[in-house]
């Protein structure tokens, strides 16, 4: 695949994704992502993985978005630099996914795993990661609520 064809699929699937269509962006992203699989960069992967996740989270696909997940995290693992924002950005991707299949303890921690990542670049804490915290609050009362239910 060339890189016009590739900036197409690229191209369509944003655009499919911005229009609200996001299960008709996965058959694109998984062209994207057979590419990248061949192209040898690893980030590239890894970035092809997360986004898969992404959409599918967002059609409830919660098994397929916590593989993609899964897979964007251990790819990236691989980069010889990686860089936290990176990190942070899939391992709250993974803590959402987790949530959404009420799996708070795991949410909980890979949570607080990006917080910890993204303190990196957002210190003083900035609105964004004020925001990241209080999805990460949000998902430890989910978690302690269980607790008290099941107890």
């Amino acid at each position: 695949m060339n890189t016009d064809e590739i900036s197409n699929l690229r191209f369509t699937r944003s655009r499919l994704k911005q229009e609200g269509h996001f299960e008709e962006a996965i058959p694109y992203q998984l062209q994207i992502l057979e590419h990248a699989k061949t192209c040898g960069r690893i980030k590239e992967l890894a970035n092809a993985w997360n986004y898969l996740s992404v959409l599918y989270l967002n059609v409830a696909r919660y098994e397929d978005a916590e593989s993609a997940a899964r897979a964007a995290l251990t790819t990236f693992k691989n980069e010889p630099d990686p860089s936290d924002e990176t990190i942070a950005c899939y391992e709250l991707v993974l803590s959402r996914i987790l949530a959404a299949q009420k799996r708070f303890n795991e949410a909980v921690l890979f949570g607080n795993a990006a917080i910890k990542h993204y303190s990196v670049f957002h210190d003083p804490p900035d609105d964004f990661l004020l925001s990241v915290q209080k999805d990460v609050d949000s998902m430890t009362a989910w978690r302690d609520q269980q607790s008290t239910n099941a107890g």
